[in-house]
């Protein structure tokens, strides 16, 4: 019993000891902290990968206002409002001509509730909507990451 009691102060002195020369050790050592992002050797943006899923960004002129998108995003973050107008052939991302009948006239996405999922940038057949590389959503105001694509002079225009 009392080697047991004595074996368990040396084991947890000998632990207390190792934490302790590893905390030590880097008191000794340079400090390598980077000035973000004023001080970047390179753009954050450059160093993230070509499928990097940042905030969404909404080609309004290839839209053809579909609502695929806003059907496919499981938690309805996006919104969008149209109106008829005259066919125009536009050309899709996959190089097919694509009729546009439908102008949105409202096309607003809410990043504060986006889950960065990916499910409505597949289903558009002319790749209107896309992830950007854009990754900086801090923010004091959460209406700040309310992004509404349709300008009022373009909903004019419709």
């Amino acid at each position: 019993m009392i080697t047991n009691y004595v074996g368990n102060i040396r084991e947890t002195c000998s632990t207390l000891f190792e934490g302790m020369a590893v905390t030590f050790s880097y008191l000794f050592r340079a400090p390598i902290t980077t000035q973000y992002p004023d001080r970047m050797p390179t753009s954050v943006q450059d160093t993230l990968p070509d499928r990097y899923r940042g905030h969404l960004y909404v080609h309004l002129d290839t839209c053809i206002s579909c609502l695929l998108c806003e059907k496919a995003c499981p938690i309805e973050c996006i919104k969008i409002e149209d109106v008829r107008i005259e066919k125009i052939m536009i050309t899709a991302a996959d190089g097919k001509p694509t009729p546009k009948v439908k102008e949105p006239t409202l096309f607003n996405i809410n990043m504060y509730k986006c889950m960065y999922c990916g499910l409505c940038v597949d289903p558009g057949p002319t790749g209107a909507i896309r992830f950007t590389k854009e990754f900086e959503g801090a923010t004091t105001n959460v209406q700040n990451l309310h992004f509404r694509f349709v300008t009022p002079g373009r909903r004019e225009m419709a």
